[in-house]
């Protein structure tokens, strides 16, 4: 009964690995389009898939206004076959489904790799090993130590810290549920599967029970005969017993169970495959990939940053000048030095600047009480009002008025739209559909819900 027992799992986690690339296959075409910076097209890999789904931003993954998994119509496992989400998808809920679904197939990928192949150990790794555990023994009993003891199904991992010091960079770690390391920045080396579905193909092996003939139906001659029924009666009594007295015993042997499921896996661990992941975490923290993509990251931070600031500029009337800087210093060298200088300098500037305010600010007033409007119709029936401060503006005959000054020049259209321009080359144009259109000064242009 067990082979047939096994040979059943095998089959239903054969059978979810492919359900699950069925569904990554549909949902991640719909996902690369709405991703910001964009994916080249092609293959993409579990992984890739979970670095770029794992991270939300508050402004750009927010949900659709008529989204029908917030309204509770629509359950995140049903996004697949839903194709009027797919035309129309909420990029909140699809990179949620995506990552469980991609975290998924990470782990069941690891978990075969990792247990293919020979089990000797190389000694380039028997190295690596000793200079933090003393041995590969040590290393197994403290994986196991880990996946036995934890607190929750899930998975044990063996995990690359670069972080840490170069003798202590082998790190057990575990995580509940499909949860991966790598959205903390550690590179996956090893894992065992700890999960409630393995624990349960472990019990189920195990809780072997003798399959007995049914009692004789009530009409049969059989059943007539009292010896012939009471035997029968007997025998299945005894064994209920027995079968309930096995399951009743599983439960004080769940912690031998956990050891020993902890155990065959690091037994029958692929350790040239775990060097192989080493070997590739090393070079991918020191190579120019890696630079490469941290400076995209920064990119795509400055810009939302960027973006909120003008967001916060339009909101509270206030500019942004094509002069304004700032100014980073590092510490070291003359630093008494640098300290006074760097002080009369801030009190010269702070000074000139409160002269410059002061005389603004009296400027500003003599402005506006002897503010009186020159009022003139142009050819084309647009009526021009212009300012003594040099304010302009403009009434045109189709509904559209324009508010002109020095910082900002705001466009009020008959529609509804506004938009906002300002001195740096940049303009926010808010739409009556509830998208707001942000072009920087490159040209770029970026599309948002602002409703």
């Amino acid at each position: 009964m067990s082979r047939i027992t096994s040979a059943l799992l095998c089959a239903a986690s054969a059978s979810r690995a492919a359900l699950v690339a069925s569904e990554l296959q549909k949902l991640v075409p719909v996902l690369i389009p709405l991703l910001d910076p964009p994916v080249v097209r092609g293959e993409v890999s579990a992984a890739h898939l979970i670095a770029i789904t794992g991270h939300t931003s508050r402004r750009n993954d927010v949900h659709q206004p008529d989204c029908p998994v917030l309204r509770q119509l629509l359950p995140l496992t049903a996004l697949a076959d839903h194709s009027a989400f797919l035309k129309r998808p909420c990029r909140s809920c699809l990179k949620r489904r995506i990552h469980f679904l991609s975290s998924e197939h990470f782990c069941m990928n690891l978990e075969e790799k990792c247990s293919q192949g020979g089990v000797n150990v190389p000694a380039e790794w028997e190295s690596i090993v000793a200079t933090q555990f003393g041995s590969v023994v040590c290393l197994m009993e403290e994986f196991v130590m880990y996946a036995k003891n934890r607190r929750e199904p899930g998975w044990t991992w063996l995990v690359y810290d670069k972080e840490r010091s170069e003798s202590h960079r082998l790190v057990v770690v575990n995580f509940p549920s499909n949860r991966v390391p790598l959205e903390l920045g550690l590179w996956p080396l090893a894992v065992i599967n700890m999960t409630e579905s393995r624990l349960l193909s472990a019990i189920v092996a195990k809780a072997t029970t003798t399959v007995v003939e049914s009692p004789p139906a009530p009409w049969s001659r059989a059943a007539r005969n009292t010896f012939v029924a009471a035997t029968v009666t007997s025998t299945v009594a005894g064994t209920t017993a027995t079968t309930a007295n096995t399951v009743g015993d599983l439960g004080k042997d769940l912690s031998s169970i956990r050891a020993q499921i902890a155990q065959e896996a690091v037994l029958a661990m692929n350790w040239e495959f775990v060097l192989q992941q080493w070997r590739q975490a090393e070079s991918y923290y020191t190579s120019v990939e890696r630079e490469n993509k941290i400076c995209v990251h920064r990119t795509k931070m400055e810009r939302e940053a960027a973006l909120a600031a003008m967001s916060k500029l339009r909101d509270s009337g206030a500019t942004i000048l094509t002069s304004d800087t700032v100014e980073i210093t590092v510490a070291g060298g003359n630093t008494a030095a640098k300290k006074a200088s760097q002080d009369q300098t801030v009190s010269t500037q702070t000074t000139q600047e409160n002269g410059k305010e002061q005389k603004e600010e009296t400027e500003g007033a003599v402005g506006a009480a002897d503010q009186d409007p020159h009022c003139v119709q142009l050819e084309d029936g647009t009526w021009q009002y212009t300012y003594q401060n040099g304010a302009v503006t403009l009434l045109r005959p189709d509904g559209t008025r324009v508010f002109k000054k020095s910082e900002l020049n705001i466009t009020i259209f008959a529609d509804g739209s506004t938009l906002y321009e300002y001195p740096n080359n940049t303009s926010i144009l808010d739409r009556v559909d509830g998208v707001r259109v942000t072009t920087f000064a490159d040209g770029t242009k970026k599309e948002e819900l602002y409703k």
